[in-house]
């Protein structure tokens, strides 16, 4: 079965610099043991995820934090990660970017989350978003996977203590203007947020590896893509908010 998030207010997703930033991470992938730290390079796979499951149970001194750069992945995959992740209360080190299912279920998942000064976040939605290409997908997608999906992303939330409402409220917040810029080759793939109003959604415990994080003085040629969204004042935070 075939499928992909679509960012629902612009279409689909572009093809901007930030594909070769993911293209990086992808055709250097590891995933294991490295300096007595868990690796994870690449994108979420059940495959990745079995191997660094593996490393972790054959080394005899247990690591205690995962680094890891991804694009993202299979919703399932990202929440097995996310889940083996806080069971094991890994604290987690993200380089470069973390994105789509990274940033959904890897990152709120970590005890400890270190970034830095350049690591790109980004969401664009989740199995609760409601929208969703499935031109290559059977009939058992609504019926089964969905459902199932979103039944388990609903409690993985509540058991990390975050608003699962993180995943799509930037779906709501985009602007006419936003729709507009894809017409002059400007798509906006996703989202982010400060780190006070990750807080807000239950996301803490964020310290930075070199004082400050802004990946866009950085790495200029992604910002365009990734449009910063703040929450609004009279948001208030809420633990299984989406139910089925």
């Amino acid at each position: 079965m075939k499928f992909r998030f679509i960012f629902v207010l612009l279409g689909s997703v572009a093809c901007t610099s930030l594909d070769a930033e993911k293209n990086d991470v992808e055709s250097n992938f590891f995933v294991g043991i490295q300096n007595d730290v868990l690796v994870y390079e690449g994108s979420i796979t059940k495959s990745s995820n079995l191997a660094v499951f593996q490393a972790f149970e054959k080394s005899k001194e247990k690591p205690k934090k995962l680094i890891i750069s991804s694009s993202g992945g299979e919703i399932g995959a990202g929440m097995d990660l996310g889940e083996w992740i806080h069971s094991n209360k890994l604290n987690i080190e993200i380089k470069n970017l973390c994105l789509s299912s990274c940033a959904n279920y890897v990152l709120p998942a970590g005890n400890i989350k270190y970034l830095h000064k350049d690591t790109i976040l980004m969401w664009h939605g989740s199995a609760w978003q409601k929208q969703w290409d499935t031109t290559d997908s059977d009939e058992s997608f609504y019926s089964s996977y969905l459902p199932k999906m979103r039944k388990r992303e609903a409690a993985f939330y509540h058991r990390i203590g975050v608003d699962n409402l993180i995943t799509v409220y930037g779906h709501n917040e985009m602007t006419m203007w936003d729709k507009l810029k894809s017409l002059f080759g400007k798509d906006l793939i996703g989202w982010d947020y400060s780190l006070d109003d990750l807080e807000r959604f239950g996301i803490s415990k964020i310290i930075l590896i070199d004082n400050h994080w802004d990946w866009r003085e950085y790495q200029p040629k992604a910002r365009n893509a990734i449009k910063r969204i703040t929450l609004k004042k009279n948001y208030s935070f809420m633990l299984h908010r989406f139910e089925t």
